[in-house]
Formats: C-alpha cells, sequence, structure tokens
C-alpha cells in the first residue's frame, strides 16, 4: 500500500503531482505490474475524507487497472459510509480488472 503522496512517487514511478487523477492511477498500476513482476495490477487513488482534498469532494476515487499491455482508470465518486464506500470501490475495481483481462 503506497497510501502517502511520497510513496506513490518514489515505490511506484508516479510522475510528481496530483495524486487523485486518472494519470495517476494508471501509473500506479503500471508501477505495481513492474514491482511485483505480475501480469495485471489494480490500483487506486483518492479522497477518504472526511473532508475533500485536491479540490475534490471525499469519496472520490480512481480506478487504475494494468494488463495486456495497456493501462486504463476511471474515476468515480462514491456515497455512503466509510466501510461502505471502500465496499463499492472494491466491487469496481474487480470489475474494472476482468473487463481488461476480457479485452483482446
Amino acid at each position: 500500500m503506497a497510501y502517502r503522496p511520497e510513496s506513490k512517487f518514489r515505490a511506484l514511478g508516479v510522475g510528481v503531482g496530483p495524486v487523485v487523477t486518472e494519470t495517476c492511477a494508471r501509473q500506479m498500476a503500471w508501477g505495481v505490474r513492474r514491482l511485483l513482476g505480475a501480469d495485471a495490477a489494480v490500483a487506486v487513488t483518492g479522497v477518504g475524507g472526511p473532508g475533500g482534498s485536491e479540490g475534490l469532494p471525499a469519496g472520490t476515487v480512481v480506478i487504475g487497472v494494468h494488463a495486456r499491455g495497456i493501462g486504463t482508470a476511471q474515476t468515480h465518486v462514491f456515497t455512503g459510509t466509510p466501510s461502505e464506500i471502500v465496499d463499492q470501490v472494491v466491487e469496481r475495481a474487480l470489475v474494472a480488472l476482468m473487463a481488461r483481462l476480457r479485452a483482446h
């Protein structure tokens, strides 16, 4: 887990800048694949709350997937309790990973 922005920059090779972006999520997923030698990786970055960050509201999450040489990312805004948001993020991340693996 690379919770702090500095960890994302150093360990995963993410470019320095805002971390709640689709570019960051794609770079994180690629960095995880590279670091672990994995065939596919999922990365999640977002605003956990209680308040906003980077001008975004709490519950804003970007899910990145890298597999088969292609990285994708999508931004979502989830609502609910922290536990409910985590459940929604996990479900959406798995759907995104399966979609990427099923593509060509």
